[in-house]
Order: structure tokens, then C-alpha cells, then sequence
């Protein structure tokens, strides 16, 4: 009767003894220049830890990221125990075995490989080989797989563990069999040098107020502002800002890009570090147009000599008359007389070599609107 009762005791203790928890833990660094083509490169350390030691069979870890900010993972790296090539292969991501001797592969959780990644969520499978052999994952945390992404631009990485959904994180003993329970898991993000989460661009008249805002910088020089008038291909630096923020607080900017001509206009923003590194913003387009009217600029320079210019800007095509008067109302050049074309710039350049020195006047006259400007020609 003892013997009946110590044994329903021994079942009862068993049963009732805790399932096996493995906990996680992530550890990030930016190693600056190391990706594709001198992009930084974000690398991720994946860690595990076991509530008591366990030999580990067949898993599968699974992330989400940001994937405006961080590439697909051209793969992965095993670490400590999991590089002893006897007892563990990895699928890639087509779902087949790769020799043990090559580097872990990063796998798409569903069939849409493509699509999944592409929208910021991987998995990691560790696939154990045969039952019976798993290496021992033990209470303390262990490096089991280095991830590295190519960062695309400033941002938030976001990157989480998934285990509360449909697909979660999972783990099984070497049996490939048991389940073990997912305890807690983290990780410790390590920002990239600026977060830009805002940059506008809006044009009034014929300027641009750019705006854009950080979330945090850290060691951000500044930034340089960077323009392109279409169709040309060349991007011209305008400005360059000083950072407003280190840390968390980020900071509100702004600056204005004036006398640009009609046409479209792209800018950008040149992110630089204090060790000189930098990485660009997505561009903003914007279009400069002339909603009604006529804009005549100044002649520059004036004096002049040998020759001066200025522009005119229709807001609709029409003929335009442009004329250069001397003291005595005599015309002396005509510079232009027939159909502008309506929301373009158009310059005209005012020759000086066969006029005398003295005062003259530009005379534009258009379909509904007439307009002078003096200038001197000193020689």
C-alpha cells in the first residue's frame, strides 16, 4: 500500500512539474559602412536562455522589422554551440536543406517569401538533423544567430519579436516533439544616428519652405540641403543646418529656397554624422508655378557692362513685345517681339557693346500688362 501510494505521489509530482521556458533577447550595433556598397550595416544578435538547461531540436525564431529602414537580410550567421556542423542544418528560403558547413540561412514563415519579407517579417529555422543529438541551451543567455541588414535611410528599425501571433516564435526539445514554453522576450534597439519622421516641401510663389522633424538624433553634425530643377540630373547643395538635438528629443526645422524659377524642383536632405558619415532622405517634388499675372525680375547687374539680364514668367502664353528705349524715346534693340509660352522662365540677356554709355529703359508689354525698368550702361 505504501509502495501504490509513493508511486500516485512520484506521478502526481511529475506531472505537475513546470514545463521547460526558453526566453529571448536581442542585442543591436551599427557597424558603420560594413554593407552592400558602404551602406552602414545593422546587426542583430539573437539570444536564448533555457529555466533549466535543455537540449534544443528543431525552431524556428521569428521577427518583425521595419523594412523602410532596413533591407531583407541577405542571411544569417550561427553562433557559439550551433556552428558545430554535426547536429544542426538551416532551410533557406526556399524551405530546402543547406550543408552544414554553409551559413544559416534567414526563411520566410508562409509561401510568399518575397512578400513577407518585403513587409518587415522573417523567421530563422533551425532544423535539428537527427533526434536525440540537440547541443544543451542553458540558463544564462547564449548567442545563437547573428542577423544583418543593410540600412536604406534614417528611421526607426522597430524591430520586435513576434510571439502573440498566429505564427509564433517557437521552440521544441530534441525529440522535435515537445514543446517549450516561450517565456520572455526583448531586446535592446540600438537607434539609428538620426530618426527623420517628417520632410515636407511647399511652394509659395516662387519659393519652397522645406520642413522636417527628428524624433532623435545622436551624433548628427547636421544636415546639408540638397536641390534638383528638372530635367537636370545634378543635385546642388543650398545649405547646410547644424543639428538642434542630441538624444532622444529630436528637433523641428525649417528653411526656405528662394528665387527658383517655374518647373518642378526636388530636394533632399544630406544626414551627417560627426565622423563624417551621411545618408540621404526620400526626395520631396514640388512644383513652382505662376497662378496669374506676369513675374518680371530685376536686371542684374545694373550698372552693367558689357552685358545684363532678367527673366519674365507668363502664367498664360501670349504675345509679348520687349523693347530698349534710350533718353530720347528712341528704341535701340528689340529684344523680343512675338508668343511666350505660358509657365516657363524665360531669360534675355541686354547687349551693351553698340550702345553709348548712359540711361536706358527695358519696355515689356504684354497682352494685358505693360511694364519699365531703367538701367545704366557704364563704360
Amino acid at each position: 500500500m505504501r509502495i501504490a501510494t509513493f508511486c500516485c505521489l512520484l506521478l502526481a509530482l511529475v506531472l505537475a512539474a513546470p514545463a521547460q521556458t526558453i526566453d529571448g533577447f536581442f542585442e543591436t550595433q551599427i557597424n558603420a559602412g560594413a554593407g552592400t556598397g558602404g551602406a552602414d550595416q545593422y546587426q542583430v544578435t539573437l539570444q536564448l536562455k533555457a529555466s533549466e538547461a535543455v537540449d534544443l531540436g528543431s525552431s524556428t525564431l521569428r521577427l518583425t522589422y521595419n523594412p523602410s529602414v532596413l533591407a531583407i537580410p541577405s542571411g544569417a550567421t550561427a553562433a557559439q554551440d550551433l556552428t558545430e556542423g554535426t547536429d544542426y542544418t538551416f532551410e533557406d528560403f526556399n524551405d530546402q536543406y543547406v550543408l552544414n558547413t554553409d551559413p544559416l540561412e534567414v526563411a520566410t514563415y508562409t509561401s510568399s517569401d518575397a512578400t513577407r519579407a518585403s513587409t518587415g517579417e522573417l523567421s530563422v529555422n533551425i532544423v535539428l538533423s537527427s533526434t536525440g543529438i540537440g547541443k544543451s541551451l542553458g540558463t544564462a543567455f547564449t548567442d545563437v544567430i547573428v542577423l544583418t541588414f543593410d540600412v536604406l535611410t534614417s528611421g526607426n528599425p522597430l524591430l520586435n519579436w513576434q510571439t502573440s501571433t498566429s505564427t509564433p516564435t517557437e521552440f521544441f526539445a530534441e525529440d522535435n516533439t515537445t514543446p517549450l514554453t516561450l517565456g520572455s522576450f526583448s531586446g535592446d534597439t540600438t537607434p539609428l544616428p538620426v530618426e527623420l519622421v517628417a520632410f515636407t516641401a511647399r511652394a509659395s510663389g516662387f519659393s519652397v519652405d522645406l520642413r522636417w522633424q527628428t524624433l532623435s538624433e545622436q551624433h548628427n553634425r547636421g544636415f546639408e540641403i540638397e536641390w534638383q530643377a528638372a530635367p537636370a540630373l545634378t543635385w546642388t547643395t543650398l545649405a547646410q543646418v547644424p543639428s538642434q538635438a542630441e538624444g532622444a528629443g529630436g528637433a523641428a526645422y525649417a528653411y526656405t529656397a528662394e528665387a527658383l524659377v517655374i518647373g518642378t524642383h526636388r530636394f533632399r536632405l544630406k544626414q551627417v554624422d560627426l565622423d563624417g558619415r551621411f545618408t540621404y532622405s526620400p526626395q520631396v517634388e514640388v512644383e513652382v508655378t505662376l497662378p496669374e499675372g506676369y513675374q518680371l525680375s530685376a536686371v542684374y547687374p545694373n550698372p552693367f557692362n558689357p552685358q545684363a539680364q532678367f527673366t519674365l514668367a507668363l502664367a498664360a502664353t501670349q504675345p509679348v513685345e520687349i523693347a530698349l528705349y534710350d533718353l530720347l524715346g528712341r528704341r535701340v534693340a528689340l529684344l523680343h517681339q512675338g508668343e511666350l509660352v505660358g509657365q516657363k522662365t524665360h531669360t534675355f540677356t541686354v547687349e551693351g557693346q553698340a550702345l553709348a554709355s548712359g540711361l536706358y529703359f527695358l519696355r515689356v508689354q504684354g497682352r494685358s500688362f505693360q511694364r519699365v525698368r531703367s538701367l545704366t550702361l557704364l563704360k
